[in-house]
């Protein structure tokens, strides 16, 4: 079931379950960092009294810029019981937009929380998170490319708080839908057809031109690519798009991600995603970024224990382009992935790692579904 169906002009009706509460987060304190952070209170303190009740946090339609300095929506430490429930919601992700600024700052953070659910919103960024530019030169341990007009340079990208996850690739010269270079009938990781190559230093050699410098391992390789296709770049960044650590009951209907979309869920059983989009964002100077955002999707991460957790449930889950792995599972058990669509992801489009999964009518394109063995390293966890 989808929740927030109560009329919106309602504070508290009363069922035999507990109460529908509606706190208009922007007719109450304001849609700000100090405005969400004090309607977040109100809904724990009353979920702390009346912990069967359901409490809307809604906001308003309308593109809403919070300037943080803090995460932007922390659930930690809520714990409805019964048909209880927290639920953030916008009016729809058409409508109803929230752009924060802070790129060393999540979005979404939660540590022990249960039966929560996201609907109807964008969650985006205010500031370009990837970056892109014409290869002009193909040299062994480096590539030079000249930045496609409006893109961030690779340098304005680099964020020294994440220790890795700095790579590119190569994409066709697509203005409006840009597609990933690939062998479409490739199923293994890493691809032999257009080879992720990490990059760790920049050197600015003219105006819009940047040399990229591969690590020391690769320091004489050169990169399987075509001068004149598109590099895009890719340089995660501290923020996330959402961080929830331990707890249960995690829903997200009708959400979509542009800029930033990477979120972990890490030691939650009972997951639920239906209607979600990662998309790319606006046009930059009349050209449709080649990725949606510098890092992956959604990752379901369970412990080093074999029970791991279980039950996940993905639907109608749209990702162009994203980062990484646009859906990841580590040691997770119980998993649907049905009616979704994924192309063009920057590593694997489906990543199962340790886990086994039941995979219904899928449409993935050029990024494969990958299941490597079962580890236990850190690899496990997260994906770069």
């Amino acid at each position: 079931a989808v929740f927030g169906w109560v009329p919106l002009f309602l504070t508290a009706v009363a069922s035999a379950q507990g109460k529908y509460v509606h706190i208009d987060i922007n007719s109450t304190y304001g849609i700000s960092e100090n405005g969400i952070y004090s309607a977040v209170n109100e809904a724990k303190r009353h979920l702390e009294q009346s912990c069967g009740d359901q409490v809307e946090l809604f906001f308003a339609a309308g593109h809403w810029t919070i300037n943080q300095t803090m995460p932007g929506i922390d659930l930690s430490q809520i714990h409805p019981c019964n048909d209880g429930r927290i639920i953030i919601s916008g009016e729809s992700y058409d409508t109803t937009t929230l752009s924060y600024t802070n790129w060393h700052q999540d979005t979404l953070y939660a540590r022990n929380a249960h039966k929560v659910t996201v609907q109807n919103i964008h969650f985006t960024r205010s500031y370009q998170t990837v970056t892109q530019g014409d290869l002009i030169q193909n040299d062994p341990g480096s590539v030079v490319i000249r930045l496609h007009d409006g893109f961030p340079t690779p340098a304005e990208l680099y964020d020294a708080c994440f220790h890795a996850g700095r790579f590119i690739r190569e994409y066709d010269q697509n203005t409006t839908d840009p597609k990933l270079i690939a062998n479409t009938t490739e199923t293994t990781w890493p691809p032999t057809v257009n080879t992720q190559l990490p990059w760790n230093n920049t050197i600015q050699e003219g105006p819009r031109t940047w040399r990229l410098q591969y690590l020391h391992g690769d320091a004489r390789r050169v990169g399987n690519f075509t001068v004149g296709n598109v590099i895009g770049v890719k340089s995660k960044q501290c923020a996330q798009a959402y961080q929830f650590f331990d707890g249960d009951d995690f829903a997200f209907f009708s959400v979509r991600w542009t800029k930033i979309s990477r979120g972990v869920f890490r030691n939650i059983s009972n997951v639920h995603l239906a209607n979600t989009q990662i998309l790319r964002s606006e046009p930059v100077e009349g050209r449709v970024p080649c990725m949606s955002t510098y890092a992956g999707g959604p990752q379901f991460a369970g412990d080093d224990t074999v029970e791991g957790t279980s039950n996940f449930t993905v639907v109608n889950h749209y990702a162009v382009g994203t980062g990484d792995d646009s859906l990841a599972f580590f040691n997770t058990h119980n998993v649907t992935i049905r009616n979704s669509y994924i192309r063009d992801s920057f590593a694997r489009g489906i990543l199962l790692n340790g886990t086994k999964a039941s995979l219904i009518n899928n449409t993935v394109i050029r990024c494969p579904i990958y299941s490597p063995p079962r580890c236990t390293t850190d690899e496990c966890r997260t994906s770069t």
